[in-house]
């Protein structure tokens, strides 16, 4: 029998990442623990054979992630998809390089040259933006190189897609506004992303539901990023030109920005505007008021990428054959919402 890491983990009652770490003599594990868990792998006749089967197989035995740029990786839900990524590597011997491009052609040589250099196997793709998928390099695909986007979907041989329901997120929250009595609901997001896009079309496919009339003065479109910043310019530019009683913010840190300029305006939340956000990031439960939001399960969503990826650079049938899948989300209920005021 040919024991793998996973089975040194279990066997020394340690984490899968811990046994990784712990083979590799990392420092951040305990000496009694490295020792128990590589005087188990020798027992147990294991070793790390991702190069072996790189010389057997003439594979890399690795997988590069593309992200858009490097401050990516202060965006937790990233964090979140890179976790389960990682689990789902150490557990078939994958090792894992990083690589930055904005999505344009030209930064698609970067991910060429990885693969023609037999650095990767395969690659993981973690950018969200159109004007990534409207012209993707046709050199890549004709290769019949794997891929697999995550929070976006190529329509193409050998690529597969995961993508949380943000339809569903989008129609989630509204809904529950509404049935809270508020009908002048505001919406911030980025417009240019597949993912907003969808949560906008569950935003008003519940309003309509409603019979809720949608106003363009309600929306504001503004870029993700992690300070709130643009989350409190929307609010400002909300607050000066429409009256409205909630907000759903197409994702939590938006909210943060945009609950900070209300509370500053002398605003009760949930008294005088409600709000909802979109992730679930460690935070929004531990602001005050603490933020609704629609949660998403970042590490669930990296194994599962992870995984289809695997399966296509071993040449194996995908379970169930399906390549793009969809994973749900929920509603979570906390302080920042409540009757509309009247």
């Amino acid at each position: 029998m040919r024991y793998t890491l996973e089975d040194i983990a279990r066997k020394a009652g340690v984490h899968l990442s811990t046994a990784s770490r712990a083979m590799r003599n990392d420092k951040l594990i305990s000496a009694e623990t490295s020792s128990k868990v590589r005087e188990l792998a020798k027992k147990l006749g294991y070793r790390p054979n991702a190069m072996a089967r790189s010389l057997a197989n003439q594979k890399a035995m690795a997988i590069e992630i593309v992200v858009s740029t490097i401050p990516s990786f202060a965006n937790p839900m990233l964090v979140q998809n890179l976790v389960g990524v990682y689990e789902i590597a150490e557990l078939n011997d994958y090792d894992i390089f990083i690589g930055t491009s904005e999505g344009t052609v030209q930064d698609w040589s970067t991910v060429l040259r990885a693969f023609q250099e037999r650095k990767a196997d395969g690659c993981l793709v973690f950018i969200g933006s159109d004007d990534f998928v409207n012209d993707p390099p046709d050199k890549l695909f004709s290769k019949l190189l794997p891929v697999v986007f995550v929070n976006n979907m190529v329509r193409h041989q050998n690529t597969g897609s995961v993508n949380f329901d943000n339809f569903q997120g989008g129609y989630l929250a509204t809904k529950r506004l509404i049935e809270l009595g508020h009908k002048r609901i505001a919406f911030i997001g980025p417009g240019k992303e597949r993912l907003t896009r969808e949560r906008i079309r569950g935003y008003h496919r519940a309003l309509k539901e409603a019979g809720v009339k949608t106003s363009q003065e309600l929306y504001v479109e503004r870029q993700y990023d992690m300070t709130g910043e643009n989350g409190a310019t929307a609010m400002k530019q909300l607050l000066q030109r429409i009256d409205f009683t909630a907000v759903f913010c197409s994702g939590d840190w938006m909210a943060l920005g945009a609950m900070e300029v209300a509370k500053s305006q002398g605003l009760s939340i949930p008294g005088d505007i409600s709000f909802i956000g979109f992730d679930d990031i460690h935070l929004a439960a531990h602001v005050t008021p603490s933020i609704s939001t629609v949660k998403q399960d970042g590490e669930k969503a990296g194994r599962i990428a992870a995984k289809i990826l695997v399966d296509l650079m071993k040449g194996n049938a995908v379970p169930d054959g399906n390549l793009d899948i969809t994973i749900p989300v929920e509603l979570i209920e906390r302080e920042s919402i409540g009757p509309a005021p009247r």
